[in-house]
């Protein structure tokens, strides 16, 4: 219930104009009903229960779409009002996501004082030169900045007031901004990687797929967005928990220099590591498909024998990732949404991120491990499994409110959409890779996992479900052929060793 509500005040519009047979048309009624919206929200009551009619808040929150309101609104300081309550939705998932793209409820608080006073009667709503008067102040009022390049009168574009509107995401603007329908409708994942930095996939895009000859203009586009993108200064990148995660994503995307591993400065190393990215990507858009806007190892056991392990020494990455998981536990803590037993166990992934950057600096500077820190690499499946099958409370196991469906990695999420057809981005099981390490001035056959990315086109949006069960009977569409790169041999199960140990983690 709470996700079909959340999508329906999502995307239901309420745009000051419509384009009807070619020409703009005002929506007055769409108009007034928003302004009544906001009215009702900000209505307060006193302890009589009679209507107050003052909805002024706090400046900076009437202000400002980024300043959350914390004041109680009411007369009555132990009551919550109805603003209060829109806020307590509203203030963490800006905080994972971000702002809305569209006009919301501060926008047009904004405009009934403007125009109406910090007393208004609902019954002057509706008086010819007070709705001028609101036209005229929204024409100073943002533009969504993520649009559809379709338009119909059910689904317009421009302006338009959404009661808990979705997020803007840059994501979206890239893959918006790099379609021209009808020549090119579907954007590609590569198309944010590349933004984003990645000159591999701008090259596979342009020489792989030809991208410029399917719409001229592409490269042109393309080196804007790239330039706006790259102008973005440190603290937006670090603004919110969604902004994060890609900051995270520019580093495991960004080129290798001389004096890394010889395995990570190869193309299909570039190419593993746009995978994982896209991977990474895909399971960032799954898991807030709410908000934005679109265009098994058990613990106990005997001793077990020393294998040497070798993490990918990419300390930028886990400089990025510790950034983001304090970040986020700090920011959720002080908003008084995180338990106890949660901000523990993020602490202890903090931990893990500190132990694996400096592993990655041994490595770099040619120094083996050691066998207490090879016994602990050993363990970071169980370890990692220990930490996300707790999450939910420390009363609560995982198995007992999670379905089969999210315990499955395989994921699915569509981020685009034209008439009739979705782009669907996922992931499915995690693929085996096998790398030639240096461990000890001696080489190694590494075994290790990586993403499994996915992206096609499909009639319908599918669920995880679905989606689970194509890969189940095989029936799920190729990945994309870039990836034939960094992959050799047909999907084989992995043999069980002759001597299988336990972790006593």
């Amino acid at each position: 219930k709470y996700f079909r509500t959340i999508i329906w005040y999502g995307l239901t519009p309420f745009p000051l104009h419509i384009i009807r047979d070619g020409e703009e048309e005002r929506c007055i009624e769409q108009t007034v009903q928003a302004l009544l919206i906001t009215y009702s929200l900000f209505l307060q009551f006193n302890d009589d229960s009679v209507a107050d009619n003052d909805v002024t808040v706090d400046n900076d929150a009437a202000a400002n779409d980024s300043t959350v309101n914390n004041g109680n609104l009411n007369s009555d300081s132990n009551s919550i009002s109805d603003i209060d309550l829109w806020e307590n939705i509203y203030d963490p998932t800006t905080f994972y996501v971000g702002n809305t793209d569209d006009l919301n409820v501060y926008h047009y608080k904004d405009l009934i004082i403007k125009v109406y006073g910090e007393d208004p009667v609902p019954d002057n709503f509706m008086q010819e030169d007070k709705i001028n008067q609101i036209y005229k102040e929204a024409e100073k009022l943002p533009e969504p900045k993520i649009k559809q390049k379709w338009i119909s009168e059910r689904s317009p574009v421009g302006k338009q007031f959404r009661f808990m509107g979705q997020r803007y995401i840059p994501d979206s603007e890239i893959l918006q901004e790099l379609v021209a329908p009808p020549e090119r409708a579907m954007p590609k994942g590569l198309d944010v990687m590349g933004v984003l930095g990645s000159d591999r996939a701008y090259d596979i895009l342009i020489n792989k797929y030809q991208e410029n000859k399917v719409w001229p203009g592409y490269p042109e586009k393309f080196s804007q967005l790239k330039d706006k993108f790259s102008k973005i200064p440190a603290d937006e990148w670090r603004s919110n928990m969604y902004y994060g995660w890609l900051w995270v994503l520019k580093s495991i995307i960004s080129p290798f220099k001389e004096g890394f591993p010889s395995f990570m400065l190869n193309e299909a190393w570039v190419d593993k590591s746009l995978d994982t990215a896209l991977g990474s990507w895909a399971q960032l858009r799954h898991d807030t498909i709410l908000y934005g806007k679109q265009s098994g190892a058990e613990c106990g056991g005997p001793d077990y024998p020393l294998v040497k392990s070798y993490v990918e020494p990419n300390v930028e990455v886990y400089d990025r990732l510790l950034w983001l998981t304090k970040y986020s536990r700090l920011n959720l803590s002080n908003k008084g949404i995180l338990s106890k037993d949660m901000e523990f166990r993020m602490g202890n992934f903090e931990e893990l991120l500190e132990f694996l950057k400096e592993c990655s600096i041994k490595e770099l500077r040619n120094e083996e491990l050691t066998d207490s820190e090879y016994y602990r690499l050993f363990d970071y499946g169980a370890k990692l499994e220990t930490l996300t099958s707790n999450l939910a409370d420390e009363w609560l196991r995982w198995f007992e409110i999670t379905s089969e469906t999210d315990k499955n990695m395989a994921v699915i999420a569509d981020v685009h959409t034209v008439p009739g057809e979705y782009l669907e981005v996922g992931v499915g099981p995690a693929h085996h890779i096998y790398v030639v390490v240096p461990i000890g001035g001696k080489l190694y056959l590494a075994r290790g996992a990586v993403f499994s990315y996915y992206e096609f086109i499909s009639k319908n949006r599918l669920t995880d479900e679905e989606w689970q069960k194509m890969l189940k009977e095989n029936k799920q569409p190729p990945q994309p052929e870039w990836m034939k790169n960094y992959m050799d041999g047909p999907k084989e199960e992995l043999p069980v060793p002759k001597e299988p140990f336990i972790s006593p983690c």
